[in-house]
């Protein structure tokens, strides 16, 4: 009994397109490119084709063989997937994409508070603290 297939992540599909076009911009093979980045031949052939995702290390390396930096391959699949902020909302389990990181960070702070608040005990406006003090024994 094998394992059940790996469900294809829509950036890494969009990063592996990016890694593919500029591999063949350059007119190397799959197999040229997998033996100078030193990837294994068929985990460079997922990678294109988006079912396992390319590491960073991976990455720079395919990227020096195919003469463009990490970051312009990188930048390029961001602006076809929709951009980071759509990354990350889809990495941390959001159900929509937030406005902009820092609302995001916003966000997460006042639920942080609000779960601190509701596990403290709840106090009356007027609460005395002396009730908290253990009743004197008896002689």
């Amino acid at each position: 009994m094998g394992r059940p297939p790996k469900k294809t992540s829509e950036f890494d599909a969009k990063l592996g397109a990016v890694v593919r076009s500029k591999r063949i911009k350059r007119g190397i093979s799959q197999a040229q490119a997998a033996e100078a980045s030193g990837v294994p031949l068929s985990n460079y052939q997922r990678r294109e084709a988006g079912t396992n995702e390319i590491t960073v290390s991976e990455l720079k390396r395919i990227a020096a063989v195919v003469g463009v930096t990490a970051a312009e391959m990188a930048d390029e699949a961001l602006k076809d997937f929709g951009g980071i902020d759509k990354l990350i909302a889809e990495h941390v389990g959001m159900s929509a994409t937030p406005p902009s990181l820092d609302e995001h960070r916003q966000q997460k702070a006042a639920e942080m508070l609000v779960d601190e608040l509701e596990g403290q005990p709840r106090k009356a406006a007027t609460y005395d603290t002396d009730l908290e003090k253990p009743e004197p024994e008896l002689p």
